[in-house]
């Protein structure tokens, strides 16, 4: 594909996406002050001309162009098109306050934030990190979701990390009892909001 001229030349490269999306306002027509957000998605569905099929790009582009593939490019932008319903408008519409709280907001869906915005301190009940590991791995199940935690031992620092940022000025206590081997030997001074546990 031949570029635009912006460096005083023009320059050739191969394109090898598999499709580009085009978010903007139609303008008012015919009288018509209101104004219509639409999205425009085209997916590639051949080779570009000029890539030789022994060339690494013309796989890749065939891998793109899969049944599977443009039914998941599909997937993607529809649930595009649902935020854009949700937000009625285009982010850019935002201000930085309302930006920030929009993508804590799409942060906060993954089941480490779910499971963080269970636990509630306390000074007395202690819940084991075993119960709380199996907790998140129901969280995963009831989602539909591989866990992106494959063992408990890795899942008690970014639990806090992402409790800590939904509770700025909080506190978690933990403690590690050495003497109760090899099973159930740390746990955490809290309580789950939805009782999944006792």
């Amino acid at each position: 594909m031949t570029g635009r001229p912006i460096y005083k030349a023009q320059f050739k490269f191969i394109n090898n996406a598999k499709l580009f999306c085009d978010l903007n306002q139609i303008p008012p027509m015919e009288l018509d002050e209101a104004l219509m957000d639409r999205i425009i998605v085209s997916t590639f569905h051949h080779r570009f001309r000029g890539t030789p099929k022994d060339r690494p790009q013309h796989k890749i582009l065939a891998e793109f162009n899969t049944p599977k593939e443009r039914s998941g490019q599909l997937n993607l932008f529809l649930l595009g098109l649902s935020r854009l319903l949700r937000r009625r408008g285009f982010i850019d519409d935002y201000n930085d306050y309302e930006v920030k709280r929009d993508l804590l907001e799409t942060r906060s869906s993954t089941p480490i934030d779910e499971l963080a915005k269970q636990l509630i301190p306390s000074k007395s009940d202690k819940v084991w990190i075993d119960d709380v590991w199996e907790v998140y791995l129901q969280i995963c199940d009831d989602r539909d979701v591989e866990p992106v935690y494959k063992n408990k031992q890795y899942l008690t620092t970014p639990l806090f990390k992402v409790w800590r940022r939904l509770n700025p000025k909080g506190e978690i206590e933990s403690f590690r009892d050495l003497k109760n081997k090899p099973r159930k030997t740390y746990y955490l001074y809290v309580q789950l909001a939805d009782d999944s546990i006792s």
